[in-house]
């Protein structure tokens, strides 16, 4: 059995989940044979749509909790329900902190609810996007390169120090430059296996992959067809990058990207002009830098 005070934890931890839901009861559901009465709490009918609809307010792991055990649920949302009651009783709203805690809360609640919102943005066409697309084409070009990785042990470990394997990588950087087939080096010096296999041959890489590190698709993308990268470091080890060429995707390929995009510059745009009419005028300076009151 969980200590006592876990136990309250636990209860005010649902209690503070459950507060916004207990009088959130907005609009009457539509009644009927259709929507029977499921339950009286506290004294109060409550229809199956008017319980449906509080727990898919929730969402998440409430929501799952509420389907695993729904009478452990609706006994918190009556203990949750009552204690709301009796703090109302107090007139606990009207006095700090809780006042300045609900106002909060509230403002937060609705400034979230704002901004989920205004991402959705509004509809966008499939001209648009073909349009975007159009215009913004190179943004969404792909490198196909080939790769040379060499693998150094970590400090302490057994196998080739970061140094010498550091030598190696310039070595077959220079050489590469000069003109020696970049395939040759591949098959001759590359210890990744996969790749090794394919003359060096790596998966293609797009602007917005986040799997590789950012380093590696800034110096990839900074090439020219034909071009080599610098030894690029990682953890376990360096790799060269060789730029093949560049290749544009058809539109149904990257299709989501562009929609996102689209609705991501929008909400940027829209955020930036909400920012235009705010305003905050400092009018004691030395209360900025006061030191913080200790805490009664």
């Amino acid at each position: 059995m969980l200590p006592f005070k876990m136990k309250m934890m636990k209860t005010l931890m649902l209690v503070a989940l459950m507060a916004s839901l207990a009088s959130g009861q907005a609009q009457t559901p539509p009644q009927g044979d259709g929507d029977p009465i499921v339950v009286n709490i506290n004294g109060r009918d409550y229809r199956k749509s008017e319980i449906e609809t509080l727990v898919r307010s929730l969402g998440g792991q409430i929501t799952a909790n509420f389907y695993a055990n729904r009478q452990a649920f609706l006994d918190q949302y009556a203990l949750t329900l009552r204690l709301e009651q009796l703090a109302d009783e107090r007139k606990m709203a009207d006095s700090e902190p809780f006042k300045s805690r609900i106002a909060y809360s509230r403002m937060m609640t609705l400034a979230t609810a704002m901004l989920s919102e205004s991402q959705r943005g509004e509809a966008i066409s499939p001209e648009e996007e073909k349009k975007y697309y159009a215009a913004h084409k190179a943004e969404y070009s792909q490198a196909q390169t080939r790769m040379i990785f060499l693998g150094f042990a970590a400090s302490g470990k057994e196998g080739k120090p970061e140094a010498e394997v550091k030598k190696s990588a310039d070595d077959l950087v220079n050489r590469a430059r000069a003109g020696e087939p970049f395939i040759d080096l591949v098959k001759k010096y590359s210890e990744d296996g996969d790749s090794k296999s394919r003359d060096g041959e790596f998966p293609t890489i797009r602007p917005g992959d986040e799997s590789l590190p950012p380093a590696v698709k800034a110096a990839v993308f900074g090439l020219k067809p034909g071009e080599v990268t610098e030894p690029l470091r990682q953890p376990n080890g360096f790799y060269i990058f060789r730029l093949e060429k560049f290749v544009e995707p058809e539109y149904m390929q990257i299709r989501s990207d562009v929609y996102n995009a689209m609705q991501r510059e929008r909400f940027e745009a829209w955020m930036a002009e909400i920012r235009k009419t705010i305003k905050v005028e400092i009018k004691d300076m030395k209360y900025m830098t006061e030191s913080v009151p200790a805490r009664r």
